[in-house]
């Protein structure tokens, strides 16, 4: 069967173009037509804020105008004139659900979760399955009914992916299984449809410090570079034989970039020196399971990947060939998503959504004998509930896990505050966000 589809994958490739045509840019905010957005039926029943039903149905809330009107906000009182990171970390300990960080932001299983860039505020990003993108500015004051969150349907299916443009924030950018490339354009105030490709669109990264040279890779295992600017495609190599999960650059050299694969590899690369017929990586790693992402430390000096195989890998050395992978339940059972481990910030810790041990039991017919891949068999600190396990990479196992009555579903897509340490997000199959944070030391103390 393997065999088949991968050998189906090979005659749709070879009916590429050597460049697939680009597509012209259209605006297409319904705003600027005078309409309210398309919305699924029943979505405004669904959608509670911090779970009560809070939210008000009227059509401007569920239009790109107000994330238009929230970022244009926080640029003014948030002007990141200093985004420099400290260098201190994480007190673990200290971390505890944000009692006001909890809420429900889309009706869908959620894809991807990012944090806006901005050094002084609390902005988070959502895509779901059904192709909606979300906005929940946490600290927002609830006023007339706003309370900070949301709604815009920029595709007609699952989002992959959400891009926003690092200090500017003036571009944010999305990607989904749809085959489009769309952009939320502030200035303009509208959603554009940037490109359109003939595959389903399974991971989008973009050069370092550069939004407008953006990396995708599709379901048949193509990478593709696009020029924004110039509205083209420029390169485009298969690099796998089957979907590319993600795609990251190496932080402190662009032209490096890790990709992972449902082909059971991730493979390391140098895009100055890829041959188009014949690419050859610098690394290639086998799992032994697809792997759901592969993504380099804040240094750049390791990377961790995540696997169906029930394992977390951390990959160092000259060109990543050192490793030790840690025994994690990576199998979810229950929903379509998929766990990636996320790094922090420094390459201390990984963080990783954990599933309770009733969940394991659903898939304990599926699990294979992880002894003997070498596996080092490294239990959740406690198994009681769903949480988020943090894993240390010196001391190569579980150190803690973060929980909470109020958090009772899996967290299967993660993202840190890239500004502020110890601000972490994590997103759920059924459209919940939680927020974690290092709480506030006790004056008396």
């Amino acid at each position: 069967m393997a065999d088949n589809k991968r050998a189906a994958s090979k005659r749709q490739r070879s009916k590429r173009d050597d460049v697939e045509a680009s597509s012209i840019i259209r605006r297409i905010s319904r705003r600027s037509q005078g309409m309210p957005p398309e919305l699924s039926d029943g979505l405004i029943d669904k959608i509670d804020a911090r779970e009560l039903s809070k939210k008000s149905s009227t059509c401007e809330e569920f239009s790109c105008d107000g994330m238009v009107k929230t970022i244009r906000s926080l640029r003014r009182h948030d002007p990141l004139l200093d985004t420099t990171l400290t260098d201190r970390q994480v007190d673990l300990e200290s971390l505890e659900l944000n009692p006001n960080g909890r809420t429900q932001m889309v009706k869908g299983a959620i894809s991807d979760v990012k944090f806006l860039p901005a050094a002084n505020m609390k902005v988070i990003f959502v895509g779901d399955e059904l192709g909606y993108l979300g906005l929940w500015n946490v600290d927002f004051e609830e006023e007339n009914g706003d309370n900070g969150i949301y709604l815009y349907q920029p595709h007609q299916s699952k989002i992959s992916g959400i891009l926003i443009e690092p200090f500017s924030m003036l571009k944010i950018f999305t990607s989904s299984y749809d085959q489009r490339i769309m952009l939320l354009d502030v200035e303009k105030e509208a959603f554009e449809e940037v490109y359109k490709d003939t595959y389903a669109i399974y991971s989008i990264c973009h050069r370092v410090q550069d939004i407008n040279c953006l990396y995708f890779g599709d379901e048949v295992g193509a990478l593709k570079i696009f020029d924004v600017r110039a509205s083209t495609l420029s390169s485009l190599w298969e690099l796998h034989e089957e979907r590319i999960n993600t795609i990251h650059c190496k932080p402190d050299d662009p032209n490096i970039v890790v990709t992972s694969s449902a082909d059971r590899t991730f493979s390391l690369w140098d895009l100055r020196s890829i041959s188009r017929d014949q690419p050859k990586s610098l690394t290639t790693i086998r799992h032994g399971g697809p792997i759901h992402s592969a993504y380099f430390s804040p240094s750049g000096s390791f990377l961790a990947t995540t696997s169906s195989d029930n394992t977390i890998g951390i990959f160092g050395g000259e060109n990543y060939k050192e490793k030790f992978l840690i025994h994690h339940n990576n199998l979810s059972g229950e929903y379509i998503s998929t766990l990636r481990g996320i790094w922090g910030w420094d390459d201390s810790y990984v963080y990783i959504g954990k599933i309770q041990e009733k969940q394991k039991h659903k898939r304990k017919e599926n699990l294979k004998n992880d002894d003997k891949n070498g596996v080092d068999d490294i239990s959740s600190v406690d198994d009681d509930k769903n949480g988020v396990d943090i894993i240390s990479t010196v001391e190569k196992k579980v150190v803690r896990t973060l929980q909470s009555d109020y958090m009772p579903t899996v967290p299967y897509r993660l993202a840190a505050h890239p500004f502020m340490v110890g601000t972490l997000a994590g997103a759920t199959g059924k459209g919940k966000v939680y927020m974690w944070v290092e709480a506030a030391a006790d004056p008396a103390s």
